[in-house]
């Protein structure tokens, strides 16, 4: 598994104010957030109350919503929300065993060109990023391991477009964990599920949850090494380690007891190596086909236009990057007839 230190904060910053001990703040903040998540939880209760409502006062829309819903139109409507501007493009053919580990690094890069906040470069070798770190994204990003099984019942399955399609697809369901992220952050490792401040003051923050602190040792504990770090910061066996100390401590346990089993299940889902979308790609072409046709065809507005921002063997279309299909050479009538 990918060992993963998360960015420190600089230094240079001014001295905190003193604070109120680690424990009174730590349940004083978890309050906050179960009074946050209740909130949410009735939002949606009230919403739910709303459609009963409005359906009782229309009953006439029972069996239309019930056909959308039984057919699946509502879901394949997310699911193109979910993708954004993704074009209906199949690219290259998929080659090789079809787990996660087995994916090259290229088409990683295409992922986070059309996930990351800025495109990744494939040429800057400062920001270039390690198969290690393409794994550790995916891992904590699309919550899979790289021994999962990569989806194939969605259309053209065979295809890198329909895949792209599909985990911009998954990556909204788990959250959007990328939305921000740049190659910077990560060489810098500025991600996974948890944080610690520089020096290491024995507290542990929870990204994405920032009135969460969780007193993993005491403060004259931490002060005794300097080589605190966070292994496995991308899968659910993330843990607290010196190597000095011989310590290590797995966080999650230690955060389920503090958010409780609901609400924890709730902000932290299984991971799932088996996950399948397979209405995400509805509506790319038929890989049948023999010839490709344009992508003006397919009712889009432009046409592939040349490589962009230096990107070696790949095309934009729609603000989407892709890697295009060789286009096939047509039979001839004469070859046909011989």
């Amino acid at each position: 598994m990918v060992r993963s230190v998360v960015a420190k904060k600089a230094s240079s910053t001014p001295p905190k104010a003193a604070k109120p001990p680690t424990g009174k703040k730590a349940a004083s903040k978890g309050q906050v957030e179960r009074g946050t998540i209740d909130l949410f939880s009735d939002v949606e209760r009230a919403d739910v109350k709303y459609i009963l409502l409005g359906l009782e006062k229309a009953p006439q829309l029972v069996p239309w919503l019930a056909s959308l819903m039984r057919d699946g139109l509502l879901e394949k409507t997310l699911r193109v929300k979910m993708q954004g501007d993704q074009p209906a493009v199949l690219g290259r053919r998929l080659t090789g065993k079809k787990r996660w580990r087995n994916l090259a690094p290229r088409f990683w890069n295409l992922l986070w060109m059309n996930i990351f906040k800025e495109a990744p470069s494939v040429d800057d070798k400062d920001t270039k990023l390690s198969l290690a770190e393409h794994h550790a994204l995916a891992e904590w990003a699309l919550r899979v391991s790289m021994d999962g099984t990569v989806p194939n019942t969605h259309k053209g399955s065979a295809y890198e477009g329909p895949l792209l399609a599909v985990l911009k697809a998954r990556h909204e369901q788990c959250g959007g964990l990328l939305a921000q992220t740049t190659a910077a952050k990560v060489k810098a490792g500025d991600f996974g599920f948890f944080m610690t401040d520089d020096p290491f003051d024995g507290n542990v923050q929870v990204r994405g949850h920032d009135d969460i602190v969780i007193e993993v040792v005491s403060a004259a504990k931490a002060a005794e090494t300097n080589d605190w770090g966070l292994a496995e910061n991308t899968n659910k066996s993330a843990a607290l380690v010196s190597e000095t100390l011989g310590f290590s401590q797995e966080l999650f346990l230690l955060l389920k007891r503090e958010m409780g089993d609901e609400r924890y299940a709730k902000a932290f889902p299984e991971y799932d190596n088996t996950f399948e979308l397979p209405n995400a790609a509805d509506r790319f072409p038929d890989p049948k086909s023999y010839e490709q046709e344009p992508a003006s065809s397919h009712g889009h507005e432009s046409e592939p236009a040349s490589s962009t921002d230096g990107q070696r063997g790949q095309l934009q279309v729609a603000g989407v990057i892709i890697t295009p299909l060789k286009k096939r050479r047509q039979l001839s009538d004469e070859n046909t007839n011989s």
